[in-house]
């Protein structure tokens, strides 16, 4: 029996480093962003089905495979260009629901199936989507036994990584518009508040299974945060799970600031606003927990 494990967060924070140092444990697997539910800025494969299919209580199991292989879903997860045999989803579907959570059950197992076929000792199965820190009551709804990782970090730092990156697909001007840069001023901005103060509501009132990790932290003392996690997992700790590449994560920007700072009122007007926010999340972190022995 495996428990329900997702790692959510503003992005830019971290999160798929961390999904990394995790599924290097053969306890753990999570798959990369499918975004099942809609962010403020794309829309989710619940949307595109229900858009395509109608709102229902439940779908019929031809409807769900047509969106399954549609191409049209966003999110790395779907890059993947993963197969969907119809005798799985017949088999999946043989005693469940064809809701909107059993269709997200799948998806999730499919990929572990698919991913992780020789991990033989699962204890947690999920997912690692940013966005999916504003769906934490539908998902402490439908999992209330789910275990949720919630990654922050210095909001000016953020904002520095989201200009400095080269492709942003969830962000509607381009990197030609003059207005990119602070146009994204704003979103980060309302990202990351809304993200903190939902984690911070929820951490309140689940306690025990939401566990805040400070990026800033983790950058400098890896190995301490997979103890810590392998603790509170209760999952054995081994150094390889620190063995993670940086490519193409925000771990792999050290130093963001040498392509773009933000002006000096930008930085101010975070740190006023923003800051008092991240010392709540510093205070209610992981490496401020006492840890659990692995």
């Amino acid at each position: 029996m495996t428990t329900p494990l997702f790692v959510v967060g503003a992005g830019r924070s971290g999160t798929k480093f961390l999904m990394n140092i995790l599924n290097n444990s053969e306890h753990v697997h999570l798959a990369p962003e499918i975004h099942y539910f809609s962010s403020l800025m794309h829309d989710g494969f619940r949307k595109n089905l229900r858009r395509k299919h109608g709102k229902k209580p439940e779908y019929r199991i031809e409807e769900v495979v047509d969106c399954l292989r549609s191409g049209r879903n966003f999110g790395t997860y779907w890059r993947r260009k993963n197969e969907f045999p119809d005798p799985e989803i017949e088999t999946w579907f043989r005693d469940r629901r064809v809701d909107d959570k059993g269709i997200y059950e799948y998806i999730v197992r499919h990929d572990s199936v698919a991913s992780a076929s020789g991990k033989r000792r699962l204890r947690y199965l999920g997912e690692k989507t940013p966005s999916n820190v504003f769906h934490i009551g539908t998902l402490l709804d439908w999992f209330p036994d789910a275990v949720l990782l919630f990654m922050y970090r210095n909001p000016v730092d953020v904002l520095k990584s989201e200009v400095n990156k080269g492709f942003k697909p969830d962000y509607p001007l381009s990197k030609s518009n003059p207005l990119y840069a602070h146009g994204l001023v704003v979103y980060v901005f309302a990202v990351w508040l809304l993200a903190a103060v939902i984690a911070l509501f929820y951490k309140a009132r689940n306690r025990d299974s939401i566990h805040f990790i400070s990026y800033d932290y983790m950058a400098g003392n890896v190995e301490d945060v997979a103890q810590r996690l392998a603790g509170k997992l209760d999952i054995p700790y081994l150094p390889s799970m620190c063995q993670v590449e940086k490519v193409d994560s925000s771990m792999a920007q050290a130093a963001p600031g040498n392509l773009w700072t933000p002006p000096s009122w930008i930085a101010w007007l975070y740190r006023i606003t923003l800051f008092p926010l991240m010392a709540k999340l510093d205070r209610r972190s992981l490496h401020h927990e006492t840890p659990n022995a692995p």
